[in-house]
């Protein structure tokens, strides 16, 4: 649907379908991405700016260094982001369930009031 739409994009095309497919051979280094969003970050903090989404990329990057991702590509990325979201999913999954698992409160009887 993305693909026939006003949100199609190179990215997703490309990127996206190389990721679900799991193929992560070398075509845009995650170190090289890393490093050009390190340095876009120090202009834009010369400039007097902050960009956050940069900001948030450039977070991103260093954690794909960080799991050994460097030497493949940035679609490898999607794997990451799906590691941390299948670990937030579980926590929300166990809690639910550590949940339900609870013995439910034993109702306090109800006690009518003595006569005055």
């Amino acid at each position: 649907v993305i693909e026939q739409s006003s949100g199609q994009s190179w990215i997703g095309s490309d990127r996206l379908a190389r990721a679900l497919a799991g193929d992560f051979a070398p075509r845009a280094h995650t170190t090289l991405l890393a490093k050009d969003t390190a340095l876009a970050l120090a202009m834009a903090a010369q400039a007097g700016l902050a960009p956050a989404l940069g900001s948030q990329a450039a977070a991103v990057f260093q954690a794909a260094l960080a799991a050994g991702y460097g030497a493949e590509d940035d679609a490898r990325l999607f794997s990451l982001l799906d590691q941390q979201f299948s670990q937030q999913l579980s926590q929300q999954l166990k809690q639910q369930a550590l949940a339900r698992l609870a013995p439910a409160p034993t109702p306090q009887p109800v006690l009518p009031e003595a006569p005055p």
